[in-house]
């Protein structure tokens, strides 16, 4: 499994995630353009990711997405909390939200998703646990604590 953190901060986040044949943003805080030009100089090509997952509704998280999504065909996977919160600053985004449920499991290409419930001031937070069948990886943002379910 391949990771790479584009940015971590109050000024964005996003965090490209590769493992099984599939390769994912997750999260899109940065502007469209600041998302490409940091994966071109990871050498990784846009056109490359199939999905972005979205922890939660905070503009830090999700600011690029509406652009990004329509330069390059990406599925768009969020709760229903995150996408109903993302969708109220992008009214026009026409987009087909994958809805999943926190604390559920869920694959998107040779990777297997589990999203699971954090602490943090937003309509519904989650972090994510990946596995490709040989390395399992947790993405967890803006947590202040971590609860003993981060723990395990």
């Amino acid at each position: 499994m391949e990771v790479c953190v584009l940015a971590s901060g109050s000024k964005g986040n996003c965090i490209y995630v590769s493992g099984g044949g599939t390769s994912l943003l997750v999260d899109a805080g940065l502007s469209a353009r600041e998302i490409v030009a940091r994966l071109r100089v990871a050498g990784i090509t846009p056109e490359s990711i199939q999905a972005v997952l979205f922890t939660h509704d905070h503009i830090d998280h999700y600011r690029g997405i509406e652009v990004f999504s329509r330069k390059y065909p990406v599925r768009l996977f969020a709760n229903e909390g995150t996408a109903a919160g993302i969708e109220i600053s992008y009214p026009n985004m026409t987009c087909a939200w994958e809805i999943f449920e926190t604390s559920s499991t869920f694959e998107i290409g040779g990777l297997r998703i589990e999203a699971f419930t954090v602490p943090h001031d937003a309509a519904d937070p989650v972090g994510f646990v990946f596995d490709d069948g040989v390395s399992r990886l947790c993405v967890a943002t803006d947590l202040g604590q971590a609860t003993p379910l981060i723990c395990s």
